[in-house]
């Protein structure tokens, strides 16, 4: 965003909403002094408590989720990391402290719970969309799935696509034992049903 930019919309808006003309002054010129003192950096570094907690966050962060979500979401490493970056340069600091990690790691959290409220129910694996339709009946055995697709999904896939589920916690199970053997019974959730 460049600075011109920014004065002609706090003109407009000074213009709009007179009451907040020295408020949004204000926040024009410190806006611009960040701006200015950003352009000055060349080089962001962690503090080293930063680090020790960026350390500890990362392999959640990187995680690979599948699906939909999974696209929307993946490479939360690099989002919170570019938000650390923004939020130290607001504090026009070329170093990200803690409390910089911390907003980044929220505002994220944010994002990352807004795209699966928005994106969870438009799974692209229709296979998925058809067991999460036919658990709307009742609980599911495998044996019920595979005659739900007529014996044509192999197991492996099957198997994989339950456990996606399960993890993305669209759906739950149980183990059934009987005197011969134990199955799994699949179900929704409470909130699903």
């Amino acid at each position: 965003m460049n600075i011109k930019c920014i004065y002609c919309n706090v003109n407009l808006s000074n213009s709009q909403y007179p009451q907040f003309s020295k408020l949004l002054e204000g926040m024009q010129i410190e806006l611009i002094d960040i701006l200015r003192a950003a352009h000055s950096v060349n080089e962001i570094t962690f503090h080293s408590d930063s680090k020790s907690i960026w350390i500890a966050l990362y392999p959640e962060l990187s995680k690979d989720h599948p699906g939909l979500v999974g696209a929307v979401i993946n490479r939360a490493e690099a989002q919170v990391l570019r938000l650390a970056m923004i939020f130290a340069l607001l504090d026009c600091s070329n170093i990200i402290l803690p409390d910089h990690l911390y907003a980044a790691i929220a505002t994220w959290r944010y994002c990352e719970d807004s795209a699966k409220l928005i994106f969870s129910d438009h799974e692209p694996d229709s296979y998925a969309n058809k067991i999460l339709e036919s658990l709307k009946e009742g609980p599911k055995t495998k044996s019920d799935f595979h005659s739900l697709f007529n014996r044509k999904l192999k197991a492996k896939k099957l198997n994989r696509i339950l456990k996606e589920l399960t993890a993305q916690e669209k759906i739950k199970y149980t183990i059934e034992n009987t005197n011969t053997n134990s199955k799994n019974l699949y179900y929704l959730p409470a909130s699903e049903t």
